[in-house]
């Protein structure tokens, strides 16, 4: 990973804090990914299934990866994950869900890494004084907002 983009990944860390973050889904190879990056950025992670350092009120970040089911809706199932996870995360937690069409199975690494920076996008523009941090949207963020669409992969913040 280049220096330029771990340092934003700590500042983002900084933001969130230091509550762990619940990285969690169905898309198991873009979710090893997205914990490699995560390791390799000092974020601290969780999953449905090791919740042990959860705190009792829950996690403010919830990033939630889910594939497409053919004849599903993507909005849907998504939507189920998360109730399925109401328990972990806090009332007013930002939920970042990353949305996999059929057509993409594998992301190669360029494409989770512009992921990774529209997740980051995504969670600190929910937080509380967000305007100040990110200005409107660049070109260039425009234009990875485009090649995720193309390489299949959606990213939505639930509220």
């Amino acid at each position: 990973m280049g220096r330029r983009r771990t340092q934003k990944l700590r500042a983002a860390a900084h933001a969130i804090g230091d509550a762990p973050v619940l990285l969690d889904g169905d898309a198991h190879d873009l979710l090893a990914a997205m914990r490699r990056d995560a390791d390799e950025a000092d974020i601290a992670w969780f999953d449905r299934d090791s919740a042990e350092g959860v705190p009792p009120e829950g996690v403010g970040v919830a990033v939630i990866v889910v594939a497409e089911q053919p004849g599903r809706s993507g909005f849907v199932h998504a939507a189920a994950v998360l109730r399925q996870l109401d328990g972990l995360v806090r009332d007013d937690a930002v939920r970042v869900v990353v949305l996999q069409r059929q057509r993409t199975t594998t992301a190669p690494d360029k494409v989770l890494q512009l992921l990774g920076d529209e997740i980051l996008l995504q969670v600190v523009r929910a937080l509380p004084g967000a305007d100040a941090l990110t200005p409107a949207r660049s070109m260039r963020q425009r234009a990875v907002q485009g090649g995720l669409r193309a390489a299949g992969l959606s990213v939505l913040r639930f509220a």
